[in-house]
């Protein structure tokens, strides 16, 4: 029965020194082309998302967790984004305006919203190879233009969806 304190103390100590993915990603140097390189530390929580502008970001997750509240969100406008290997707990993971993105081999979980939204379909993004469970509306939505490509959604395990595993909203 002792070692409960001490348990209790530890994992409150990790969660109060839990770093935000924003700050992770803005003290990444840049590597290989990327404005940010990113490993996050396997075993590490995260909190929160972040907001981001034609940049270019590299996240290796290394089975990280990213634990998000409701309205969290990793928003990217324009660049690149790849993640893989990233553990994503609650909120709107992604969101994607304009750019690319290679989602490949991450796990999200309890969503408030849509897992991973993209505004426009953009050519060269790459989904795959994901476990998304759990969403508080759809699995993976893409709200294209006709002029733009579909992006490469595959081998993805989608369950437990409020509404849609996939939803594709081009208007009209």
């Amino acid at each position: 029965m002792k070692i409960l304190p001490f348990i209790a103390v530890l994992l409150l100590n990790m969660f109060l020194s839990a770093e935000t993915l924003e700050e992770a990603i803005l003290k990444s140097p840049a590597k290989n082309g990327y404005n940010h390189w990113v490993e996050l530390k396997k075993g590490q929580i995260y909190t929160g998302g972040g907001y981001f502008t034609d940049k270019k970001i590299k996240i290796i997750g290394n089975a990280a967790i990213v634990e998000m509240q409701t309205n969290d969100v990793l928003y990217m406008n324009g660049g690149q984004l790849d993640i893989d290997h990233t553990i994503f707990i609650g909120g709107q993971p992604i969101s994607i305006t304009t750019g690319s993105a290679s989602i490949i081999n991450n796990t999200f979980y309890n969503t408030s919203y849509d897992c991973l939204f993209f505004y426009e379909a953009i050519e060269g993004t790459i989904i795959k190879n994901n476990i998304i469970m759990k969403t508080g509306r759809f699995g993976i939505a893409v709200a294209c233009r006709v002029e733009m490509p579909d992006p490469l959604i595959s081998y993805n395990n989608i369950f437990s969806t409020y509404d849609w595993k996939y939803a594709k909203n081009c208007g009209g």
